[in-house]
């Protein structure tokens, strides 16, 4: 008994060193194949589960090694070609982040981090110089980024990145503070809102340049603003217009009744048409239902698929009996043979191999039959439970008669919107149709379907819908036309300082509908970040801090 256990110890053993060997060789192939590829990050994964399946593994740990340098050249040539102006330093952080991430060598996480710190700071420098202020800061929080994801590598407390961050910030701001001053003086407000914001998000309690930056943005909506006035529209429905046009553009300038004071043109909105009437018509459709009208019995498809399981098994059956009647008669033949040569003095081991090789064979088959037949049970049991046929429902059509009542409210109107002191105007149209329908007809006891007679659409329903409906068209002319009006400051061609102020003020208009390319080239005129952003704070929270980066 004690023999036996040892001897499946031993067994347990040997398959265990097996598998592990199995594991690290295969692991060591998988990471070769990827380094061949030129996948090293792939292939030091793999060099690490090798690792893992035979600690200590010299090939292995060697392999690593070269991944990891591989890597590490990577992420430094990338940096390097960023300076040299062959890339961007956006992916070449990346891809060192990446890369600090993977390798455990601390010698070659220095020379990332080295050669990280040299590339950020020289661009940082070459930026600066440049005037691109915004730049820099932006290539040094990416940089800070990497530095805080990765605080082995740099070192607890790295300041590099933040301190350069802290300098670059005061120097920005003193230069957005006096572009702003310098704004105010020529009367270009919209571009002193917008240096004066962005110098108060960089420092906290930043000088203001002369006055605030929302008292600036004030002044611009105010001389440019829209004060509405509307004449041949009712009291309720210009009020619905005001609420829709507020819920969609809270903060565009355009202002109605008390609002409109503090906008200096006046805007007259008109609607030109006549007032609907309800219409009421009548409609008859034919309509057909399916209605159950009795059931069949049908195979049942889960029997069928049972049946031909079973057949399957007893085929399997079948053909493992001949099978080892075959086997059986291969190891009388053998047995036959082996007398034979034992009779007359001649070798016996091919007889002998043909024995043993036929008793192996016929017992795997005796084993396979003891599973064919318990599966054959099985299978048998399995079909016995499942009915063999089901009621499937019989469906006929029944065609009856509906009167449908129609109810419409429909009107075609012209908005139009005049500014004369602008020479400004702006005509659309609004066509608004609203429907309401109520059906009747018959009880129908064949198919189950009781009698219907809705209530016939009202005309004070169909009268809320359309002014909902009107004020939503209308808000959008209004909208579209000051749109149009807007964009009248930035299509006139113009000196970077000119364009500077048409666009900002094109923002503070209505700093929530703004066009990408615009905000993206009011950025790279004024070295403002995410312009739209700062100058829509200042309209939407007054007297607050503006936080962009």
């Amino acid at each position: 008994m004690m023999w036996t256990r040892a001897l499946f110890r031993l067994g347990s053993i040997a398959l265990l060193v097996f598998g592990v060997g199995c594991a690290h060789g295969r692991s060591i192939k998988h990471g070769d194949e990827y380094f061949e590829r030129g996948n090293y990050e792939a292939a030091l994964r793999s060099y690490r589960d090798a690792q893992v399946a035979r600690p200590g593994s010299e090939e292995a740990l060697a392999r690593a090694r070269q991944a990891e340098r591989l890597l590490a050249d990577d992420a430094t040539e990338r940096l390097r070609a960023a300076v040299d102006g062959e890339g961007r330093v956006g992916p070449a952080l990346q891809r060192a982040d990446e890369v600090l991430g993977l390798v455990l060598s601390e010698d070659l996480q220095r020379r990332v981090v080295t050669q990280v710190e040299s590339s950020v700071l020289t661009l940082v420098e070459r930026s600066r110089v440049g005037g691109r202020l915004a730049n820099a800061l932006a290539i040094l929080d990416q940089a800070q980024f990497v530095a805080n994801s990765h605080p082995g590598a740099f070192g607890k407390g790295y300041r590099v990145f933040s301190h350069r961050v802290d300098e670059l910030e005061g120097q920005w701001s003193e230069e957005l503070v006096e572009r702003s001053r310098a704004a105010a003086s020529g009367g270009r407000l919209a571009s002193a809102a917008l240096y004066g914001a962005m110098a108060q998000s960089l420092i906290s309690g930043a000088p203001s340049p002369v006055g605030e930056p929302e008292g600036f943005a004030r002044q611009v909506r105010v001389q440019h603003g829209w004060a509405v006035v509307a004449q041949q529209v009712g009291g309720d429905r210009a009020s619905s217009v005001e609420e829709t046009l507020r819920a969609r553009e809270p903060f565009a300038a355009i202002g109605f009744g008390a609002d409109a004071r503090q906008y200096q043109f006046e805007a007259v909105m008109s609607l030109e048409g006549s007032e609907p009437r309800v219409e009421r018509w009548e409609e008859v459709e034919q309509r057909s239902e399916e209605y159950q009208s009795g059931t069949r019995e049908v195979p049942n498809p889960a029997y069928l698929s049972q049946r031909d399981e079973l057949i399957e098994a007893e085929s399997y059956v079948v053909r493992l009996e001949r099978d080892i009647a075959k086997s059986e008669h291969e190891l009388h033949e053998y047995r036959r043979e082996f007398r034979k040569d034992k009779r007359e003095g001649m070798s016996t081991s091919l007889s002998s191999m043909g024995i043993e090789r036929e008793e192996e064979r016929l017992s795997r088959l005796h084993e396979d039959m003891i599973d064919a037949r318990y599966r054959v049970e099985r299978e048998y049991l399995e079909l016995q439970r499942i009915a063999p046929t089901l009621l499937e429902a019989v469906y006929s059509m029944h065609s009856y008669e509906v009167v449908a009542q129609w109810a419409e409210l429909a009107a075609t109107y012209d908005v139009v919107i005049d500014a004369p002191a602008l020479a400004f105007e702006h005509i659309g149209s609004v066509d608004v149709a609203e429907r309401e329908v109520s059906f009747r007809h018959s009880a129908q006891p064949v198919i189950d379907l009781r009698a219907r007679r809705d209530p016939l659409p009202r005309a004070a329903v169909l009268g809320e819908l359309f002014e909902a409906s009107l004020a939503e068209g209308v808000a959008d002319e209004l909208l579209t036309g000051f749109e149009r009006y807007r964009r009248q400051f930035v299509d006139r061609p113009g000196s970077a300082v000119e364009r500077v102020e048409a666009l900002a003020t094109y923002i503070l208009l209505s700093p929530q509908r703004v066009d990408a390319s615009l905000a993206h080239e009011l950025a790279e005129l004024s070295g403002v970040p995410a312009p739209e952003a700062v100058l829509t704070r200042l309209v939407a929270t007054p007297g607050a801090r503006v936080a962009v980066r």
